[in-house]
């Protein structure tokens, strides 16, 4: 079916908060209640509920969070069985809520030290449907399933083994923290505390018992508002909706599992987001300072549902968010009617299928996750605890029952529990009606109880001895019922977890005659008196033929039934009963103590539900018995065994009449018959064991149940192997283990093995497991860590390095190894490469370790040698002169050395040029090593000139009759490298014009001419720029030219200028 998440609020009838009723300043003193608080952690105290009136409760002391640390103590009281009361002791103050009847008090001690109380109304009521308008402030969101949610024919609520602890935060706003009234914490942080501690103590008796949640609330004073901020005035949808982003900020989002705002809203009285326990946002919470509320609005966060048919009887209004299987406004915590302290059946179904797959930390510090859900991002503290579920016999539950309408009817729940706990029983209505369809519900959903079976019958008021509303059955249709029973202990002060089981039945009400009995009572009987029994039996409904009746006495009007008057009869509307010489007399009913007939009988139907009473009526009352003293005495038993045993496969009791005691007669014969019950395995099995008393014509029996478990587990025979360490050549095999039983003859032992990693070793688990026939089991496991067999080496190896020469590479050193197996180390020797020349090359040194147990590491060393140092010429260099023609010197023989090389080859060379006229030699040395390093050396030798040039002969001759201008300036060197700015330069240019010239070699050959040279870039560079002797464009040789320049000056005349220039 589709699922819808709503947003779930609850209200003030007709949306306004407004708190009625009155404050009434007591006459007792906190500090005298205190005193009797004190004698211990159990007492009695009758507290006021109003001017005139008191309660007597029975308080329990319980821990919370606060009872060590803030020295704060915190009491529940209990009225027949049932939740009233929390308060909180710290110093001389008392705090607490009762709640009684259709009220909700607020306890605290006054200024000068009485007890105040304050009551309020307690119709909160569900702002789904605020201001009468369902869901047009609020509409629901369409959204997938979280975990689970099932309404499935055969409903369970699952069971866990896991106590999910949620650190709870409860933020206190300002306007709540600042209030001086009753309702308020006048601004002071113990009050606070207190608050804190109740609420605690309270939500985890209701939660933990019903559904294995427990919470510690956060004690953080920045949890606390003492002065206004974001939150203050707001409407509960943006407290809800920025709640969580509030809280994390205030204490940090790993500090808390869940939240929720304490805030004065005023459109709504409690406002919750469905299921966001679970999720990232999930303090989307909020509600005023009442206990319902605050317990209504968490249920929401686990994914609870509402439960009423109604939210007001004076406005019904139908409630989408509702599932409405309780009738009217309903009676649980999901409910707005009272008492509103369990949670329903269907409720606790819709939490546990969520909770049960919600992933837990097992550890507090919250760092080993247990579980994985897609869904779930938000994860609670779990404590494991065992225990086993109960079982219900569901084949003698029928899959319908069928009886005339105004007909009591009654659910016996055939259950146990494997560890003879005592258990809870409850039979509720749950005909699911979701969304706008109309309620189902005829029925009042009544909190467990540990009276079985389970009645529906018309009750009547402790108070007024009135008849109550609701609790006649006069409905007519199809009713479906979910029948449970839970080992929860009621009142259990250490942490447990409550197992179910369940099962499902249907209640067909039909037009017809009621089943009642029809015959009149009198006021009194005598022992052993003949009562004729009749009753109006339906034939259309009950077959007379097959239909069998029970008839049962009870001494105290109703509570039990402890008599059997007979133990079947046809159901055909009549029979005739003794009644057994007893003395049954008047008994106190109600808060008045009325005294009332005890006496009652009961007809009910056998393998049926229906069942009938005689005059129950309190105002009415029973009958009573008188002993006949001249009839013989009524056997019974004023010893006997106990009713119920848990015991073990291999210790059963034997069947034991002298436990037994009777009265009566003088002469009793006793025997007894074992009945065998198959349970889950083959030793776990229950004894239905009945003995029967007999004598003076009188039968008496009594029914011992023996629960028979085997939770033993097997026991190995042999010596168990123990965890060894072991070299990885020496593991041993897994070896085989047997194993003995108390019940079982044949115990099954099976082995298994793993492999995991522990602090970097390899660890081998063997793992035996001995089962019995029932499950129990024993382990025994042997770790074998392997002795690591790597090797390391020891000590620094020998790294990478760079060396110049090959002298300089160092030996070759011995490394050495540890580890087992016998290690040692091997060197494999070396290899060259990228071999360039003797002193440039790499050079790989090997090594390798090994042990026996076939493992080997090795290790490389990478030497470069790269000779890159020059050689150096020995003694001192020539260095540059100038000599005349006649006294050039010749070129003298250098040696060098180097720092890798032997012999060093030193070579000479020479070369001639001109240089501002004049012939310069230049010397050049050139030393080089085996790998190509070189250094050079030149000594330039400038040849004086004795004349001037003379011009080659042959060719073009300059013009004769020209002189040169002294002012021109001509630069004749001139360099063909590329770059250089050597070229055949006259300046200053702008002093002339016209500038032609023509160059020549030493043969006369013209090589490049210019009609405008040092114009538009016409300069010559060394490079031939006619055609003749050299290409054009080609690089002219090194050597010496000649030039001839014609040119005007700034006045126009033209002169001519010739001279050398030299190109290199």
């Amino acid at each position: 079916m589709k699922y819808y998440i709503y947003l779930i609020f609850s209200f003030i009838s007709f949306g306004q908060v407004a708190f009625a009723q009155e404050t009434i300043k007591t006459s007792t003193k906190s500090i005298d209640v205190i005193h009797l608080f004190s004698a211990g952690n159990k007492v009695e105290w009758a507290v006021p509920i109003s001017k005139n009136e008191k309660i007597l409760l029975q308080w329990e002391e319980r821990n919370t969070s606060f009872t060590q640390s803030e020295g704060i103590r915190s009491f529940v009281g209990y009225h027949d069985k049932n939740l009233v009361a929390v308060i909180s002791i710290l110093n001389s103050t008392i705090s607490g809520n009762i709640r009684w009847k259709d009220k909700e008090i607020v306890l605290k001690t006054s200024e000068d030290g009485f007890l105040i109380l304050y009551t309020e109304s307690s119709n909160h009521k569900c702002g789904t449907c605020a201001n009468g308008h369902c869901h047009t402030n609020e509409p629901s969101t369409k959204r997938p399933v979280l975990l689970s949610d099932s309404d499935s024919p055969t409903p369970s609520i699952p069971n866990t083994n896991v106590l999910r602890v949620y650190r709870l935060a409860m933020a206190i706003s300002y306007e709540y923290f600042s209030d001086t009234s009753i309702i308020g914490f006048s601004s002071k942080v113990e009050e606070v505390k207190k608050f804190w501690a109740t609420r605690e103590m309270e939500l985890n008796e209701v939660y933990t018992r019903d559904l294995g949640i427990r919470f510690e609330v956060v004690k953080d004073e920045k949890l606390i508002s003492k002065q206004k901020d974001e939150i203050s005035n707001k409407s509960a949808s943006y407290i809800i909706n920025n709640g969580t982003r509030i809280i994390s900020s205030k204490i940090g989002e790993k500090s808390y599992d869940l939240g929720i705002y304490i805030a004065k809203v005023t459109e709504v009285a409690g406002l919750a987001y469905l299921e966001n326990v679970y999720k990232t946002e999930k303090a989307a919470a909020v509600a005023l300072v009442s206990r319902p509320v605050i317990m209504h609005e968490i249920g929401h966060l686990f994914g609870a549902r509402h439960t009423f048919s109604i939210t007001s009887p004076s406005r019904p209004q139908i409630d989408p968010a509702s599932d409405k299987t309780e009738m009217s406004t309903g009676q649980s915590i999901m409910s707005y009617g009272y008492p509103r302290d369990f949670f329903s059946l269907r409720s606790i179904q819709m939490i546990r299928e969520k909770l049960v797959n919600v992933p837990y930390f097992s550890d507090t510090n919250r760092t080993q996750k247990v579980g994985n859900h897609p869904s779930v991002t938000n994860f609670p503290y779990g404590i494991a605890i065992q225990n086993q579920p109960p079982t219900i016999d569901k084949t003698k539950i029928k899959a319908s029952y069928k009886i005339p309408k105004e007909t009591f009817f009654q659910f016996y729940i055939p259950a146990q529990d494997p560890e003879s706990k005592s258990l809870l029983y409850a039979a509720h209505q749950t005909d699911i009606r979701p969304e706008r369809q109309a309620s189902n519900a005829r029925f009042l959903t009544r909190k467990a109880t540990s009276s079985n079976p389970v009645v529906f019958q018309t009750e009547y008021s402790e108070r007024t001895r009135n008849e109550m509303a609701n609790t006649k059955p006069n409905a007519v249709g199809t009713f479906t019922f979910w029948l449970g029973v839970s080992d929860a202990q009621p009142q259990q002060t250490s942490d447990y977890i409550s197992q179910y089981d369940m099962a499902q039945t249907q209640v067909i009400i039909e037009e017809g005659i009621p089943f009642k009995i029809t015959s009149s009572m009198k006021n009194n009987y005598k022992g052993g008196e003949d009562v004729q029994l009749n009753w109006s039996v339906d034939s259309k409904i009950f077959d007379k033929k097959t239909s069998k009746v029970r008839i049962l006495l009870s001494d105290d009007f109703g509570k039990t039934f402890k008599y059997t008057l007979v133990a079947s009869t046809e159901n055909d509307g009549s029979h005739t009963v003794k009644l057994p010489n007893i003395s049954v007399n008047t008994i106190a009913f109600g808060e008045q103590k009325w005294n009332v007939n005890a006496g009652i009988i009961k007809i009910e139907e056998i393998d049926g539900i229906a069942y009938a009473l005689t005059t129950f009526d309190p105002k009415v009352g029973g009958f009573t018995i008188t002993r006949d003293p001249s009839l013989p005495k009524i056997l019974t038993f004023t010893k006997t065994p106990e009713a119920s045993l848990s015991v073990s496969c291999d210790a059963i009791p034997n069947a034991n009449n002298s436990q037994f005691e009777t009265s009566g007669c003088d002469l009793v014969n006793i025997t007894h018959i074992d009945t065998k019950i198959n349970g889950s395995c083959a030793n776990t099995y229950t004894i239905k064991r009945i003995y029967t008393a007999t004598g003076c014509d009188q039968s008496i029996s009594f029914e011992q149940t023996i629960f028979v478990r085997d939770d033993k587990s097997p026991v190995f025979k042999e010596p168990l192997p123990t965890n060894i360490s072991v070299e990885e050549n020496k593991i041993p095999t897994q070896v085989d283990l047997t194993a003995t039983d108390n019940c079982s003859n044949n115990v099954q032992v099976i082995k298994s093995k793993e492999e995991k990693e522990e602090n970097g070793n390899r660890v081998i688990i063997y793992k035996w497991e001995a089962s019995d026939e029932c499950g129990n089991k024993a382990t025994h496991t042997q770790k074998i860590t392997v002795i690591p067999s790597e090797i390391n080496f020891v000590g620094e190896l020998p790294k990478n390095m760079m060396v110049t020469c090959e002298k300089e590479i160092p030996p070759v050193p011995t490394l050495k190894v540890s580890g087992n197996c016998n290690p040692k180390v091997v060197y494999n020797g070396e290899t060259k490469s990228n071999e360039k020349c003797e002193n440039d090359y790499e050079l790989t040194r090997y090594w390798t370790a090994t042990n026996d147990c076939g493992k080997s590491i090795t290790h490389t060393q990478i030497i470069t040698i790269k000779d890159d140092v020059k050689p150096v010429f020995s003694g001192t260099l020539p260095t540059d002169i100038s000599v005349e023609e006649n006294n050039i010197p010749t070129q003298v023989d250098l040696t060098a050395t180097d720092n890798c090389s032997e012999n060093i080859q030193v070579t000479k060379s020479q070369e001639e040029r001109q240089e501002n006229g004049n012939k310069v030699i230049i010397y050049k040395w050139e030393a080089s090593d085996e790998c190509g390093n070189k250094v050079t050396h030149e000594q330039k030798v400038t040849i004086k000139k004795s004349s001037q040039p003379t011009p080659p002969t042959g060719g073009v001759q300059p013009p004769t009759g020209t002189e040169s201008t002294k002012e021109m300036i001509v630069y004749n060197g001139v360099s063909t490298e590329s770059g250089s700015e050597n070229y055949l330069k006259i300046e200053p240019i702008e002093n002339y014009k016209n500038l032609q010239i023509e160059i020549f070699n030493e043969l006369g050959q013209k090589v490049y001419e210019s009609k405008n040279y040092q114009k538009n870039g016409e300069v010559f560079r060394g490079y031939a720029n006619v055609k003749g002797v050299f290409r054009k464009g080609k690089r002219l040789p090194t050597g010496t030219y000649f030039y001839v320049l014609k040119y005007q000056n700034i006045t126009g005349k033209s002169n001519t200028k010739q001279g050398y220039l030299f190109v290199r």
